[in-house]
Formats: structure tokens, sequence, C-alpha cells
């Protein structure tokens, strides 16, 4: 189920931006697909997140996971993650305009 827009950040921060996220807070470096391949983890996430001015760093807004699967390949786990992320992109603009 994806997660509740925070709207709380939204006055500090206007431009956003979609990830391969939460890969990252579970204490891995990279949150490239491929690298999420090599980690054989069970799921990645697409996020929703406000830019700073660092790498995907910014305050996630909202995130949704996706399952790594058998047989995956950077091609087939990153389409997954971009439809998520072309799903949750709009929700999140249209809740954060509507706050």
């Amino acid at each position: 189920m994806p997660a509740k827009v925070d709207r709380g950040q939204a006055t500090r921060a206007h431009v956003l931006q979609t990830a391969t996220e939460l890969f990252a807070a579970r204490g891995y470096e990279s949150t490239s697909i491929e690298d999420v391949l090599a980690a054989g983890v069970a799921e990645t996430a697409a996020t929703v997140h406000y830019v700073d001015e660092g790498v995907d760093s910014g305050p996630v807004i909202a995130a949704e996971p996706v399952p790594v699967l058998v047989g995956d390949t950077p091609e087939t786990l990153r389409a997954r993650v971009q439809a998520v992320e072309h799903r949750l992109l709009p929700r999140v603009v249209r809740e954060l305009i509507e706050a």
C-alpha cells in the first residue's frame, strides 16, 4: 500500500523527483537498479522526494514497494519501478496541490 503523502515538507521545498529509494535507507550506498539486483534484495521501492543539494537525499514524500523478481534484469526491474513512479508522482502532486 502506498505511503500517505507527507505535506509537512511542502513549505521548505518545491521541486520533486522520483527515484529508486529506500534501498539506500537500508544502509546501501547506491540506489541504482543494477546495485539493487547485485545485492540480492527481495524488494526495492519507487519514491517521490523533495530535491535538496544532495543526490536523491531529499525527504521522501511517498514510497511504494516494488518486488525484485527471480530472473529480473535491469530493464525489467526498471520498467516496474518506473510504472509505479508514473502512478505515484501525479498522485503526490495532486495531494500537495489540494493540501
